[in-house]
């Protein structure tokens, strides 16, 4: 059986297919006040813990933090110092100062 999003950008979208192309989206539903439908939730909570970052944007884009420091640390350094990313990620900055701690 195939389950579909019943509402937002991905309305009438398989889910399956959404939690391959974009793994940011979906990790975030897990702690959205929104409410997805129990089906949808459910499968999305197959994969995703809603505790792990994903990139939304870039060259790593659908990356973990984990993944992307184990891969190429310096870009999570720049990530950290870029003026637009502290300005406009705080939840990214926040995430990559646990990872770094």
């Amino acid at each position: 059986m195939t389950i579909k999003f019943l509402e937002g950008k991905y309305e009438g979208k398989n889910v399956e297919d959404i939690m391959i192309s974009d793994k940011s989206y979906c990790n975030a539903l897990i702690n959205t006040k929104r409410y997805i439908g129990k089906q949808v939730l459910a499968l999305i909570k197959t994969e995703f813990n809603g505790h792990d970052y994903y990139m939304s944007f870039g060259p790593f884009k659908n990356k973990k933090l984990e993944e992307i420091n184990d891969m190429e640390p310096e870009y999570i350094e720049y990530l950290i110092k870029d003026k637009y990313i502290q300005s406009k990620c705080p939840l990214l900055i926040k995430k990559i100062n646990e990872l770094v701690e």
